[in-house]
């Protein structure tokens, strides 16, 4: 069963990613870009530079998941910095 539960941790790499990478380019990016852990239980957002794709990378009880969603129309929002 996937689910992402209330009190998780959420890190987003302000950077665009490429999303063609999967499990084990996502978990460099994680420990090399942001310097977690990818097996931690956190969750690990990456965005295109369109920003209409969107990849989360969270490990739970038996392994990895990868939630992805690409947007018919429009763009995912960024957080201000600060």
């Amino acid at each position: 069963m996937f689910s992402l539960e209330r009190g998780l941790r959420d890190w987003l790499y302000s950077e665009p990613t490429d999303m063609r990478k999967s499990f084990h380019t996502l978990s460099g990016v994680v420990r090399n870009k942001i310097g977690g852990d990818p097996m931690n239980g956190d969750v690990y957002i990456s965005v295109n530079k369109r920003r209409n794709r969107i990849k989360l990378l969270h490990y739970e009880t038996g392994g990895m998941v990868i939630y992805a969603k690409m947007l018919d129309g429009g763009t995912f929002g960024m957080p201000l910095p600060g």
